[in-house]
């Protein structure tokens, strides 16, 4: 005695872009419609897949682990093993935006307890991170709750570059905004792209 039968992925995939008003109820392209957004999807498992490992080994290799950094690691794979999961089987927006906020918090609590984790050539593993957030939030919502995510983003990652740099100094300060400013422009780039890829497919 279950409830009626799940449709199939293509559908439910279809029906939330409809809902994001990407996806017209009835187009002439509509198969190659979703055929794009279907391989809009793909990449980005491809993409978080490829953050997920290296970041992974950067943060084993160059990070001390307390008991604090510990769990914010925890909470790391949790929230992008969710991503994965949601853009191979696409669930609810609440699960969704947890799986975001898990990584975002995570993020914060590998580097409250030791900042300055970036290596001397500016490489910071948390930036795989932050990254993969990005790009899944600006391909997985809409509206507000996209902006707001995106918005969530931004201000952990300067939250966390203002924690490594609170005891630095001048000369340092000076290295460090030019570092902040361009993987600023980096999380923008790839977060427009998203959005201009999905609403250029669809049009």
């Amino acid at each position: 005695m279950g409830g009626p039968p799940e449709p199939p992925r293509s559908e439910r995939i279809a029906e939330r872009l409809r809902r994001q008003g990407l996806l017209p109820e009835s187009h002439p392209n509509q198969p190659w419609l979703h055929a794009w957004f279907h391989i809009l999807r793909l990449a980005g498992i491809f993409f978080v897949l490829v953050n997920f490992l290296t970041g992974t080994i950067y943060a084993f290799i160059d990070a001390d682990f307390d008991p604090l950094s510990a769990t914010g690691m925890f909470l790391i794979f949790v929230g992008q093993l969710a991503i994965l999961a949601d853009l191979w089987e696409p669930g609810r927006d609440r699960h969704a935006v947890a799986a975001v906020t898990c990584t975002l918090v995570g993020l914060l609590l590998t580097e409250a307890p030791n900042p300055g984790n970036s290596s001397p050539s500016g490489a910071w593993w948390q930036m795989l991170f932050l990254i993969s957030a990005l790009l899944y939030s600006a391909g997985r919502f809409d509206g507000v709750l996209r902006w707001g995510l995106l918005a969530a983003v931004v201000l952990v990652h300067g939250g966390m570059r203002l924690w490594e740099w609170r005891q630095a100094s001048v000369l340092s300060t000076l290295a460090y905004s030019d570092r902040y400013a361009i993987e600023l422009g980096q999380l923008v780039m790839i977060g427009a792209s998203v959005v201009i890829a999905m609403w250029a497919g669809a049009r």
